[in-house]
């Protein structure tokens, strides 16, 4: 991820983008923390979906990242949910509307995706494989390496 971070154009901004609706399945529960990061709290079930709608007038967007964060209050300090603080993400989808006509929704082909870590038996690329049946997880990430993953989609 770092020689792709180096060769992208200087002209590359990130912008967090405001959460306009937070959802979540299985007694799951999504909240907008003061740093704009979101907390998954409530039941922990074995699966859930996460659904996270946002409004934005930026134009040729080229990427999504996905920073995962430490936590206190999670086991092991998080990121995920799991006693030893992993997670699993098995398929990352992303829709998009033109704002002027929100019920035009189409989804967006995700490729390319890179992480700074991925679980042996475990790559991003089986987030975006359309599949459901694999899944990307960072199992060791935290405790050998010490890291909590960027993903780049």
């Amino acid at each position: 991820m770092a020689d792709w971070e180096k060769a992208q154009s200087l002209a590359v901004r990130w912008k967090t983008l405001e959460p306009t609706s937070l959802q979540a399945t299985a007694g799951a529960v999504l909240t907008r923390q003061p740093d704009g990061s979101i907390l998954a709290s409530g039941t922990s079930p074995h699966q859930s979906v996460y659904t996270i709608a946002t409004e934005t007038d930026l134009t040729d967007i080229s990427g999504l990242r996905l920073e995962v964060l430490p936590n206190e209050g999670l086991p092991s300090r998080g990121p995920g949910r799991a006693p030893d603080g992993n997670f699993v993400l098995t398929e990352m989808e992303v829709l998009a509307a033109p704002k002027a006509d929100p019920k035009q929704v189409k989804p967006v082909k995700l490729q390319t995706p890179l992480a700074d870590f991925s679980q042996k038996g475990y790559s991003v690329a089986a987030a975006i494989d359309g599949g459901g049946s694999s899944s990307f997880g960072i199992m060791t990430a935290t405790s050998v390496h010490g890291c909590f993953p960027r993903i780049l989609f």
